[in-house]
């Protein structure tokens, strides 16, 4: 006899009714399909202050296990 509060209840078969598992198109045909479009300046500045902030918590946490 089960719980309804079991975490798992293996009596119950498991259906999938997701449909295909598979994409419809392979991912070459993507890549072909996606034209290639250089990053925004607003972008580029986020990633470069993303970069720099990281950086220097890096450097911050090399010079306090130094020390």
């Amino acid at each position: 006899m089960t719980s309804r509060d079991e975490l798992f209840d293996a009596d119950e078969p498991i259906v999938a009714d997701a449909g295909p598992t598979s994409p419809g198109k392979p991912f070459a045909q993507f890549l072909r399909e996606t034209p290639p479009t250089p990053l925004s300046q607003g972008v580029k500045l986020a990633l470069w202050g993303a970069g720099v902030l990281t950086l220097l918590l890096f450097l911050a946490s090399v010079l306090k296990v130094a020390s």
